[in-house]
């Protein structure tokens, strides 16, 4: 739907900082005559979002498959990616591609062959989160959005709104009109890491069985992700993190060596039981919710984000 439609003073609230509530937000205030509070206690990116690597093309999933609407995912994660750039006038992203590493290689379809065990993902893209975020934001309080740093755990304390919209990725769970939905959690962790001296920079990020993404910082790069169900919690444990995460990297890259750490970083992830897509949820005639992200975020968050602005228009008689 075309911005510029007309609605006579909306107010909406978005729960939630994150991938999902900021594309929440730049969607929702193409609409002329609404604006938008954006909550969130800890500020933007502090959950799951924030220890994203920024992997980003349409096969995520050990199986190489292509995943479901993955094409119409990327081209709107691709506009926003735009906008931030657009607005903070510098790169957010890497767009030289995805090496593939190991068995799994040969079953990506837009691949390059570079040898034996290894495929170039020539749609990848490596974004970088913080900066990504930082311009969307920017994007978004150009159009009047606010930020509150509050924390939101029941939909009464935001009775002043037209509509509210949660995308608090694991903090769903707090709200009892939410707790019908059928979301799992996992807990993911991923290390920031220094260059060992005298060892080149891989030139792009590497996917197989984990991941070593390129951050855009010089001497640093980040390798993940663990998929953790015993301890689902969003504290960082690095005994547990490097335990499973080094040995991937003694098979993606054996020359980086023993992991210099810099930062543990740790989110719980929320997926739907049963299958990976995520979910656009009417919760009740006021309040929606975008959830089940999983670890494809970045694939999906654009897109459902358009779906919502599609769905309010349909549901106000506006399309």
């Amino acid at each position: 739907m075309a911005s510029g439609i007309l609605i006579s003073n909306m107010k909406i609230a978005v729960v939630g900082g994150g991938f999902c509530g900021l594309a929440a937000c730049f969607e929702l205030l193409q609409i002329e005559g609404v604006a938008v509070d954006l909550f969130d206690a800890q500020g933007l990116g502090a959950g799951a979002s924030g220890c994203a690597a920024g992997l980003l093309h349409p096969y995520p999933g050990e199986q190489g498959r292509k995943s479901w609407m993955a094409d119409a995912g990327m081209r709107a994660t691709l506009d926003l990616i735009t906008v931030s750039e657009q607005v903070l006038g510098t790169n957010v992203a890497d767009r030289s591609g995805i090496l593939r590493i190991g068995e799994l290689a040969k079953l990506y379809s837009d691949t390059l062959s570079q040898g034996k065990d290894t495929h170039l993902i020539t749609s990848g893209v490596t974004v970088y989160p913080e900066l990504y975020l930082k311009g969307l934001w920017k994007s978004c309080e150009k159009k009047g959005a606010r930020l509150l740093l509050m924390k939101i755990e029941h939909l009464s304390q935001l009775q002043d709104y037209d509509k509210i919209i949660l995308t608090v990725g694991a903090g769903i769970f707090a709200f009892e009109e939410c707790r019908h939905l059928k979301l799992g959690k996992t807990k993911g962790q991923a290390l920031v890491c220094r260059l060992p001296k005298g060892v080149e920079m891989p030139k792009r990020s590497l996917v197989g069985k984990g991941y070593i993404a390129i951050t855009g910082i010089p001497d640093q790069f980040c390798v993940g992700s663990t998929y953790e169900r015993d301890d689902i919690s969003s504290e960082p444990c690095l005994e547990a993190a490097l335990a499973d995460l080094q040995p991937k990297v003694n098979i993606l890259a054996p020359h980086l060596g023993i992991l210099d750490v810099i930062a543990c970083r740790a989110g719980v992830r929320v997926s739907t039981i049963g299958h990976y897509i995520p979910r656009l949820e009417k919760i009740n005639e006021k309040c929606y919710a975008i959830t089940g992200m999983g670890s494809r975020a970045l694939l999906y968050h654009a897109y459902f984000a358009r779906l919502l602005k599609e769905q309010l228009l349909i549901n106000m008689k506006i399309v």
